[in-house]
Formats: structure tokens, C-alpha cells, sequence
């Protein structure tokens, strides 16, 4: 169990902290359900405010052709 709680951790904290844009949505309605500091800083909203699009919201600033990588554990 402690191994687990290490794992969360780490991977809370490699979420967080990564300079690469990263976001997790909620694959049966397409909202964004978390995303980190880079994500947010990179479409120039706060994290806040990016909770509340989905998937295919409109992102100013984005660049052109930008593509969204799906990663599942299906």
C-alpha cells in the first residue's frame, strides 16, 4: 500500500510539474476534468478556467494544426 500512495505521488507530481501541456478528460462527455500549470499557461487561461471546456472547445491561441494526443487504458 505504500508503494501505491508513492506512485500517486510521484505521478501527481510529474503531472504538475511537467513542461509539457498535459490534460485529462472524461472519455463519455469530452470534459476536461484536470490539467496542468503548462496547459494552462500555454493557451493563455488560467487552470480554472480550462476545467470548464471540453474537448472540442474553441482554444484561442492555439497553434495552427495543433493535435490532440488521446492516451486510454482501454
Amino acid at each position: 500500500m505504500r508503494g501505491q500512495i508513492m506512485e500517486i505521488r510521484n505521478f501527481d507530481q510529474f503531472f504538475r510539474d511537467n513542461p509539457i501541456p498535459i490534460w485529462v478528460y472524461d472519455p463519455e462527455d469530452y470534459s476536461i476534468q484536470k490539467v496542468n500549470q503548462a496547459m494552462a499557461d500555454s493557451h493563455g487561461y488560467s487552470r480554472e478556467e480550462m476545467l470548464s471546456f471540453t474537448l472540442f472547445s474553441d482554444f484561442p491561441g492555439a497553434p495552427e494544426g495543433e493535435h490532440i494526443l488521446v492516451l486510454t487504458g482501454e
